[in-house]
């Protein structure tokens, strides 16, 4: 089992698309895969769908399940698949390129099976009928943990880890405080672990017409709009709680470097935002993120 990567996946109400994305998984170049569906409660045919290509695959288990939503869906997921070398999160409504595990477990194995490891890539995006629309944001800076803490660059639907991986992950499962499991994963492994950021885009990562946003043309506009709308939410302090939830699974696990870095970003007092802005210990991708960011932080309100 230690070649096998078994591939993660939740569904719910996924009709759609789901027949193009399982195509994509039975074709992978790599020989060694298991696929473990979950489905969290679905009520249009997303089962009968799987359960088709169940019945022509022998290596397809479907498991069904009440609605957890998607964290804890991903999470039992997580716990309960059977024991494999590998395990890749996969969304309903993408397509795979026929390579991503290859390249994947390539990179991984650059590793000791002992070290925790992590891969994440760029994606190609692209609208319902899979037309090119343009290129998603891209990763200027190395995946770091002071990055980790502040803005997600792993996309889930993009993610492989080994075995050494996912024995941390579940060890520690979050129960409050996660903004998405595949952020919870970059933290978790950036601090004891290698992220991996590969900039060949591993998918077809397929952008809804229901939730497509316009950019706004002017950089200084869309930072107001931008900085409006994190301040004005309900719980505006949702990152800092998500790094504090880390801090209470993980603290007695993190070298002396990494747990400092942590409670500096949990230290709330004005001089030491000031410092850590000033030396650039936190950071986004962006420039824009990274200013949105700052502002934030300096306020307090991040």
């Amino acid at each position: 089992m230690s070649k096998v990567v078994n591939i993660l996946l939740s569904t719910y109400n996924g009709e759609k698309y789901l027949g193009e994305l399982l195509h994509s998984l039975v074709n992978q170049s790599y020989p060694f895969i298991k696929i473990t569906i979950r489905d969290d409660g679905s009520s249009d045919d997303t089962i009968s769908i799987v359960e088709n290509f169940v019945e022509r695959h022998n290596h397809i288990q479907l498991i069904k399940g009440q609605n957890l939503q998607v964290i804890r869906s991903f999470f039992t997921l997580l716990q309960e698949a059977d024991y494999s070398g590998y395990y890749a999160f996969c969304d309903q409504d993408d397509v795979w390129r026929s390579d991503k595990i290859e390249r994947a477990v390539d990179a991984i194995n650059r590793y000791p099976v002992s070290k925790p490891v992590m891969y994440c890539s760029d994606y190609s995006l692209v609208d319902e009928n899979l037309n090119p629309i343009g290129k998603p944001w891209k990763v200027k800076k190395k995946p770091v943990f002071g990055n980790a803490l502040v803005e997600n660059i792993a996309t889930g639907c993009t993610i492989v880890i080994n075995q050494a991986a996912r024995a941390v992950l579940i060890n520690k499962l979050p129960t409050k405080n996660v903004l998405m499991h595949d952020w919870w994963i970059y933290i978790v492994i950036s601090a004891l672990g290698k992220v991996i950021y590969d900039t060949t885009p591993s998918i077809l990562y397929r952008q809804h017409s229901s939730n497509v946003v316009g950019a706004n043309a002017h950089i200084i506009s869309e930072l107001v709009h931008r900085v409006r709308k994190y301040r004005n939410r309900d719980d505006f302090k949702l990152i800092s709680k998500q790094v504090s939830e880390f801090h209470e699974l993980y603290k007695s696990e993190m070298d002396s470097k990494t747990l400092e870095v942590t409670e500096k970003f949990l230290n709330d007092r004005f001089f030491n935002r000031v410092k850590n802005i000033l030396r650039g210990t936190f950071y986004r991708q962006s420039i824009i993120d990274n200013l949105i960011f700052k502002i934030l932080y300096f306020q307090n309100k991040i």
